[in-house]
């Protein structure tokens, strides 16, 4: 049986200006190319649009992968503020972050338009991750296996009538627990994982990446890595 890598993804949302990122690079270099040199980890890096073509330089020489913190659904067009997949890519992008929720950022987008956002940065060559979960109201109702199933059902559409093996990552965001606003247990999310992972066994042809995309820190993150449908 292959094992996957385990991914290490930190997104630095609206935090970090191109010379704090590049001082990052530059103070955790040793650090970071040690990571990235273990054949079972992946690590992977969301900054800000205008930092990733500059960090590109640091990140490829020392194994380090850059990923977009979202995605344009469109190819071109009037669209203010968005940024096309194509433009990702030629700057280093290799992973595109998609469906991400957040209290301060008006949530999450629909269905259709994280699948757009799928389809757009697979024909480009990125690798998608793919964040579903439910929000607070929704848990509180039990419903959080159907919410997921709902926000992959056309994911896994725009999958299927893919016939060459791709790799996606499907990371379980609960919403309700992004930014610190609630811890998760670790059998909870367990039982998540492990639901995705069955509807997954749908798509035999692709490979999929399954990652937690609460809040983590050091009290959580040992725990959280004994997880073993986790990568």
């Amino acid at each position: 049986m292959t094992h996957l890598p385990f991914l290490y993804i930190t997104n630095w949302k609206l935090n970090k200006t191109l010379d704090q990122g590049m001082h990052y690079f530059h103070l955790n270099q040793d650090a970071l190319h040690a990571l990235a040199m273990n054949q079972l980890i992946e690590v992977i890096i969301a900054p800000t649009y205008v930092s990733l073509a500059p960090l590109w330089v640091f990140a490829s020489k020392i194994g380090v992968h850059l990923a977009a913190q979202d995605c344009s659904e469109h190819e071109t067009g009037p669209y203010n503020g968005q940024v096309d997949a194509i433009s990702l890519f030629q700057v280093g992008v290799r992973y595109g972050i998609i469906g991400h929720s957040h209290p301060t950022d008006g949530g999450r987008d629909t269905d259709l338009a994280v699948a757009n956002k799928l389809q757009r940065l697979l024909t480009v060559g990125i690798r998608p991750i793919v964040c579903v979960g439910e929000t607070a109201d929704e848990h509180k109702k039990g419903t959080g296996k159907q919410v997921v199933s709902r926000q992959l059902k056309l994911i896994f559409g725009e999958l299927e009538e893919r016939l060459e093996p791709t790799i996606v990552c499907i990371a379980y965001e609960p919403v309700w627990a992004v930014g610190g606003g609630a811890s998760v247990e670790k059998e909870y999310i367990a039982t998540m994982i492990a639901w995705i992972k069955e509807l997954t066994v749908l798509l035999p042809q692709h490979t999929f990446y399954l990652v937690y995309g609460g809040g983590i820190d050091e009290d959580n993150a040992v725990a959280l890595r004994s997880i073993q449908e986790l990568n």
